[in-house]
């Protein structure tokens, strides 16, 4: 996500050429954004999520390139700070990695994602923590 401030004219990789943009070094955040980012983007590296948090509420930057729960986490925190998910710079799935060989664990780890997501369990703790809901599981 990119998070910037709600008065902030960014709904786009393109509208971030001359601005500041705080990413953590060597993340998938880092990675994606080096890689979008048009020339005149001001891409400004730090150590750890919070050294990055620290540069967007301290108006280091303009805006800060990190996931949906950190981004929701640090606007809900700091509401004087007017922050806001401007739009979404990549999107990651995650997954739960097994041994190979074990069809037994394989099929109940399937079995009960399923139906924690037909009861509407994984919705909730979507909605919960990250403040949106994937509309399908996701497939591979």
């Amino acid at each position: 996500m990119l998070l910037g401030t709600e008065a902030a004219p960014i709904s786009s990789v393109a509208d971030l050429v001359g601005k500041h943009v705080g990413v953590t070094r060597a993340t998938t955040n880092d990675i994606v954004l080096t890689r979008l980012a048009p020339p005149g983007v001001n891409i400004q590296r730090y150590d750890d999520d919070a050294s990055t948090s620290q540069a967007m509420l301290a108006g280091q930057v303009d805006a800060i390139v990190a996931g949906r729960a950190l981004s929701l986490a640090i606007s809900g925190r700091n509401p004087a700070q007017k922050l806001k998910i401007k739009f979404v710079v990549a999107e990651a799935p995650m997954s739960i990695g097994i041994r190979r060989g074990d069809p037994e664990l394989l099929h109940w780890l399937n079995t009960a994602i399923f139906m924690l997501w037909t009861k509407g369990d994984i919705q909730a703790l979507q909605q919960k923590w990250f403040g949106a809901v994937n509309t399908d599981l996701p497939r591979f």
